[in-house]
């Protein structure tokens, strides 16, 4: 049975419980991350099924899948929180 979109969209993680995932990402890579480098080591955790790993943000001319929607606003969640800062575009580094 083929899951509608809005079934899809709803296995996707809410960018709050993802800013853990987000963090934990970061640690592993040293303190120091990409944007790029968070969503494979986000992506690679949470092992979900490639139609929600690929289904497009909608509402948006861009290219960016729901969950990289999802997983930047988790990143300013972390960044408005303390919890990480811009290192300069696209790199973040862990706050002690």
């Amino acid at each position: 049975m083929t899951m509608t979109s809005n079934e899809l969209k709803a296995q996707i993680p809410s960018s709050k419980s993802l800013v853990s995932y987000v963090i934990d990402a970061i640690k592993a890579n040293g303190g120091v991350a990409t944007s790029s480098e968070i969503d494979y080591s986000v992506l690679k955790s949470l092992n979900l099924p490639s139609e929600i790993v690929n289904m497009p943000h909608s509402g948006s001319r861009e290219t960016r899948t729901e969950l990289k929607y999802r997983l930047a606003w988790a990143r300013t969640y972390a960044k408005k929180d303390g919890l990480i800062s811009s290192e300069g575009k696209k790199i973040w580094k862990l706050n002690n």
